[in-house]
C-alpha cells in the first residue's frame, strides 16, 4: 500500500466574488451547489463566516480545505476600484486577488463564472500573479438561462473536480441538536471518548495495511456494543492520513463512486445499518474499485449479525467483490465492559462536561448497575447526572432518557409554529418517524396523514409537522432521518405508544410503503426482544397482509440477532391465519441449510404443520393427491434443509399418494430427486445439492415405493416398472457418492434388469407418418415409435451408471460390457434421430397427450442422470 500525505483531503467548493459586483449570483451558486454537495462543503464568505468571527483566520482555513474555487466574475470584476480610485486588483492585499493567486499556485481547479455583461478575461488586464485565471475553461451565469446554466456547472465540476462526489458518498455529520438529551449517547458525537478495543482495532488495522486491493470486513454485534463506535474510531485515524474514509450515505450512488476512483486515493468506506443493502453496498464497493493502479479499496459492513452477507457477496456478479468476500474479515463484538464502575464514572464526566453540571458521588446508584452493553452504563450515566445525586430512580434508566427526551418535544415545538402540538401528536410523529423512517418527504406526509391524531387535518399541517421532526433529528444523510436515536430509545418509544394504540397497524399497514413494512418489522421485532407485549402488534402487522409480510420475514429474521420474536410471532400468525404458499420465496431466498429449522425452530414447525395440515386435508377430500404432494416437495426441500422434518413432510406425501397410485407415488419420488439434486432447472447441481441427508432421503424414498414392485410386476404395469428403474438407477448413483459400492452395484444392475424386458418389447425403428389421427396429430404407430426410443435411452442411462459402479467395484470386464452396449445403444439413437420425420411440434404435442403421461418425466430423469453422473466423473 502506497503512503500518503498526513493532511486531510480537500473535498469543500470556494466561491470567490465581490460583494458589489456579483453578490446576488454568488448566492445563487451558493444555494445550488449547497443542495447538491451540501452546505458545510461549500463556502461562501457572507454566509458561512460567522458573525464576530477572524476574517482571515476563517478565510484561510476555507481556501486550505478547498477542492475547486468559483471565481464569479462580473462586469466591473477587474476594474472595481478603492477609494483613492486605484484598481482593487493592484492591491496585493486585495482578497479576491489573495484568493486567485492561492488558488493557482495550490494547483487547485478554477472555474471562472462570467455574469451577464461581462467578458472573457485577458492576461493583459490582470496582475502577472493571476493572469493564469484568463487561460482558464469559462462557463456562463445568465439570468435568462439560469437554471440550465447551474446544471452545467455542477456537472461541469462533478467531471473536473471527483472529490466533490465524496461529499454526496459520504455522510456528512451534523452537530448536536440543541437540548435533546439523547444526541448526547449518539456515536457521531463521541461525547464519551473512546476506550478499549485495543485487540479489534489492532485486527482492523492489520486488514487495512493488507496487500488486496479491494478487502471487505464485517464488524457484527449486538445493539449498544459499540460497533459504530469502533468504525467511526478507525475512519478518524485514516482521515489525517489522506485516506477518504466515512460512513456511507443514504443518498450515495454507484455514479459517485465511480467519480471517487478516479482520484486513486485510499478509501475506507463504512457501510452501517446494512441490513437489507447488500446488492447496493456490493455494487459501490465495486465501483471505488474503478481503474486503480496504486491506492485501496476497504469496504467495512457493519450490522447486528452476520444474516446472508457472505451467501450475497459471494454471489454478486463482479469477480472482484466474490473473491473479496471469500477472503472476508468477520469481526464479532462482544459486551466489552470489564470495569462497570469505572466506565459509569468516566461517562458521567464526560456528560457533565458537555452539560456544565457538576460531577457529583452516585454510590448509591453504583449498586443497581446495568452493565449488558457500555451503552446502557451510559444511558444510566447520563440520566443519573440529569437527575443529581441521592435520587434513587423511580423508573428504569430508558424510560427516563424517553421522559427527559419528551419534554425537548414540546420545548422544540414552539419554534415550529405547530397546529395543536399536544402531547399525543407530537408522540405519533416520533413514532411514524421511527417506525416507519422519513426519508422520503411524501410518503412520510402520507403516513402521517393516516394517523389518528392528524388524519383531520390539511396537508400543509401534516408537513409542518414532518419539518418538525426533521429539525429536531437530523439525519446526516442516513438511512433513517428523523427517527429517535440511539436505537434502543427509539424501540422504547415505539413499545409504549403501539401499547396504547391497538389495532393502528392493522388500519395502516395495508397503505405502507415496502420499505416501511421492512423497517417496521425489524424495529418491531428488535424492541419485543424486551417488550413481550408486542408479541400480540407483531402478529396484528403480519396478519395486516400475510404472504407478503412473511416473505419479509424470511429475510429479516436472519438479520436479528435475537430472532426468537419474530420466530414466535410468525409462527403464531401462520397458525392463526391460514397457510400460504410460500415455494417461491423459500427457493429464492434460499433457506436450503440445516441452520434454518435449528435458529427458527417455531417458525419452521410453523410451516411444516401448516403443509402436513394441507397434505390431511387434501387426503381426506380424495382428490388434489398428486398436485399437493408435489406442493409438499417444494415447500420442504427449501424450508427446511432436508433434514428429519423434510423426510415427515415427504412421507407423509408420498404415503398419501400411494393409497391412490403407486403410479404416482414413483413420479413424486422422481420429482424428489431433483429438488434434492437442485436439478429443478437447467445446468449442473449446487455445490451443496448431493450431501448425504439428501442422498439418504433418496434412498429411503426408493425403498418406500419399492415393496409395492412385486405386485407391479405380477400385474405387468410397465410404466411403474420404468419410473422404478429410473429411481433405482439414481439411487446407485447416490450410493455410490456416499461410498457404498456394493449396494451401487446392487441398484444398477436392478435398474437394467428391469429396463430391458421393456426395451425389447418395443423395437425400434424410423416412425412411418400415415393420416395423422386424434388431438395430437399423431397415429399410434408414430407413439409406439417414441416411446421405444424414449425406452431405449433409458437402458443407455441406466447402462452407463451400472458401467461406473461396476467399474468402482473392480469388475472392469462386466463394467466394459455395459459401457459397450451403452454406446451402441447411444449410436443406435443418433442413427433413429437423424432419420426420423417427427417434428419437434410433434414432439411437444406428443407430450401433452393423455396416453404417455410420463414421457416428459423421462426425458427430465434422463437429464438428472446426465447431470449426476458427470458430477461424479
Amino acid at each position: 500500500m502506497t503512503g500518503r500525505p498526513p493532511q486531510a483531503p480537500r473535498n469543500a467548493v470556494f466561491i470567490s466574488f465581490r460583494s458589489t459586483d456579483g453578490g446576488y449570483a454568488a448566492g445563487q451558486i451558493d444555494g445550488r451547489l449547497g443542495e447538491v454537495f451540501g452546505d458545510r462543503h461549500v463556502f461562501r464568505s457572507a454566509r458561512s463566516i460567522p458573525v464576530g468571527a477572524a476574517f482571515p483566520e476563517e478565510l484561510t482555513a476555507a481556501l486550505r480545505q478547498a477542492c475547486v474555487m468559483i471565481a464569479v466574475i462580473g462586469p466591473q470584476w477587474a476594474t472595481v476600484a478603492d477609494r483613492g480610485g486605484r484598481p482593487r486588483l493592484a492591491d496585493p492585499d486585495d482578497w479576491v486577488r489573495r484568493e486567485i493567486e492561492y488558488a493557482l499556485t495550490a494547483n487547485i481547479p478554477l472555474i471562472p463564472v462570467i455574469l451577464d455583461g461581462a467578458e472573457r478575461l485577458t492576461r493583459d488586464m490582470l496582475p502577472p500573479s493571476i493572469a493564469g485565471i484568463a487561460d482558464r475553461q469559462t462557463v456562463y451565469f445568465r439570468s435568462r438561462f439560469e437554471a440550465p446554466d447551474l446544471r452545467h456547472l455542477v456537472d461541469s465540476m462533478r467531471e473536473a473536480v471527483p472529490a466533490l462526489s465524496a461529499n454526496h458518498l459520504l455522510v456528512t455529520p451534523e452537530p448536536p441538536a440543541p437540548g435533546s438529551v439523547a444526541a448526547l449517547l449518539l456515536p457521531e458525537h463521541a461525547v464519551v471518548p473512546f476506550a478499549g478495543r485495543t485487540a479489534e482495532i489492532s485486527a482492523l488495522q492489520h486488514w487495512l495495511d493488507g496487500p488486496d486491493q479491494l478487502s471487505i470486513a464485517l464488524l457484527t454485534g449486538p445493539g449498544g456494543v459499540g460497533k459504530t463506535r469502533l468504525a467511526q474510531k478507525l475512519a478518524t485515524g485514516l482521515s489525517g492520513r489522506g485516506w477518504w474514509a466515512g460512513e456511507l450515505s443514504a443518498h450515495g450512488t454507484v455514479a459517485d463512486a465511480r467519480h471517487l476512483s478516479r482520484l486513486d486515493s485510499n478509501v475506507l468506506l463504512i457501510a452501517d445499518e446494512a441490513e437489507g443493502q447488500s446488492e447496493r453496498i456490493a455494487d459501490i464497493f465495486a465501483a471505488l474499485c474503478g481503474e486503480r493502479e496504486r491506492s485501496v479499496v476497504r469496504g467495512l459492513i457493519v450490522a447486528r449479525s452476520r444474516g446472508r452477507w457472505l451467501d450475497d457477496l459471494t454471489g454478486h456478479r463482479d469477480v472482484r467483490i466474490a473473491e473479496s468476500a471469500a477472503r472476508l474479515l468477520h469481526l464479532e463484538l462482544a459486551p466489552d465492559v470489564r470495569d462497570p464502575i469505572a466506565e459509569y464514572r468516566r461517562a458521567s464526566a464526560a456528560f457533565a462536561g458537555k452539560l456544565g453540571l457538576p460531577v457529583a458521588d452516585v454510590e448509591a446508584e453504583l449498586a443497581h448497575l446495568d452493565d449488558s452493553t457500555s451503552l446502557s452504563l451510559h444511558v444510566q450515566a447520563l440520566t443519573g447526572l440529569i437527575d443529581g445525586p441521592g435520587v434513587r430512580p423511580a423508573l428504569h434508566p430508558t424510560t427516563r432518557l424517553l421522559q427527559l427526551e419528551a419534554q425537548y418535544w414540546r420545548q422544540s415545538a414552539s419554534s415550529y409554529d405547530l397546529v395543536d402540538p399536544f402531547r399525543d401528536r407530537l408522540d405519533t410523529v416520533v413514532l411514524a418517524a421511527t417506525a416507519f423512517g422519513g426519508h422520503d418527504p411524501a410518503r412520510f406526509d402520507q403516513t402521517l396523514a393516516l394517523m389518528p391524531e392528524l388524519s383531520e387535518e390539511p396537508g400543509h399541517v401534516v408537513a409542518r409537522y414532518r419539518t418538525w421532526v426533521l429539525g429536531m433529528y437530523p439525519s446526516g444523510d442516513r438511512l433513517a432521518p428523523a427517527a429517535l436515536r440511539p436505537d434502543i430509545l427509539g424501540e422504547e418509544h415505539v413499545a409504549r405508544a403501539f401499547l396504547t394504540r391497538s389495532g393502528l397497524l392493522a388500519k395502516i399497514a395495508p397503505q405502507l410503503a415496502g420499505y416501511q413494512h421492512r423497517r417496521a418489522l425489524t424495529v418491531l421485532s428488535r424492541a419485543a426482544t424486551r417488550h413481550p407485549h408486542l408479541h400480540d402488534i407483531l402478529i396484528e402487522l403480519l396478519a395486516s397482509d400475510l404472504p407478503r409480510m412473511m416473505t419479509l420475514v424470511l429475510v429479516i429474521i436472519r438479520e436479528l440477532d435475537q430472532p426468537e420474536a419474530l420466530d414466535r410471532a410468525a409462527a403464531a400468525a401462520l397458525t392463526a391465519h391460514g397457510d400460504i404458499d410460500l415455494t417461491a420465496d423459500l427457493a429464492r431466498i434460499g433457506l436450503g441449510d440445516n441452520t434454518f429449522t435449528r435458529q427458527y425452530p417455531q417458525l419452521a414447525a410453523a410451516l411444516h404443520d401448516g403443509m402436513l395440515a394441507k397434505l390431511n386435508r387434501a387426503q381426506a377430500a380424495h382428490r388434489g393427491g398428486y398436485r399437493t404432494a408435489n406442493e409438499a416437495l417444494g415447500w420442504a426441500v427449501p424450508s427446511f434443509g432436508l433434514d428429519d422434518t423434510l423426510a415427515d413432510v415427504c412421507f407423509a406425501a408420498l404415503g398419501m399418494v400411494k393409497r391412490r397410485s403407486l403410479r404416482d407415488a414413483l413420479t413424486l419420488a422422481t420429482s424428489y430427486t431433483h429438488l434434492v439434486a437442485g436439478a429443478a432447472e437447467p445446468g449442473p447441481p449446487p455445490r451443496q445439492g448431493f450431501g448425504p441427508v439428501p442422498m439418504w432421503h433418496m434412498i429411503m424414498m426408493t425403498a418406500a415405493v419399492g415393496d409395492q414392485l412385486r405386485q407391479a410386476l405380477r400385474d405387468n404395469d410397465r410404466a411403474v416398472v420404468r419410473e422404478m428403474a429410473r429411481l433405482l438407477a439414481i439411487a446407485a448413483v447416490c450410493r455410490l457418492t456416499l461410498g457404498d459400492v456394493p449396494a451401487a452395484v446392487v441398484d444398477a444392475e436392478a435398474s437394467v434388469g428391469l429396463m430391458r424386458p421393456l426395451v425389447d418389447d418395443h423395437p425400434r425403428g424410423t416412425p412411418t407418418r400415415p393420416t395423422p389421427v386424434g388431438a395430437v396429430g399423431l397415429t399410434a404407430a408414430e407413439g409406439a415409435g417414441l416411446v421405444a426410443v424414449a425406452l431405449a435411452e433409458d437402458l443407455r442411462d441406466c447402462l452407463t451408471v451400472a458401467g461406473r459402479t461396476l467399474a468402482a467395484a473392480g469388475e472392469h470386464a462386466r463394467a466394459e460390457e455395459a459401457r459397450n452396449e451403452a454406446h451402441q445403444l447411444d449410436r443406435e439413437l443418433s442413427r433413429l434421430t437423424v432419420e426420423a420425420e417427427c417434428t419437434s411440434a410433434d414432439a411437444l404435442r406428443l407430450l401433452q397427450h393423455h396416453t404417455i403421461p410420463l414421457l416428459a418425466m423421462a426425458i427430465n430423469a434422463r437429464r438428472l442422470l446426465t447431470i449426476v453422473s458427470a458430477d461424479l466423473g
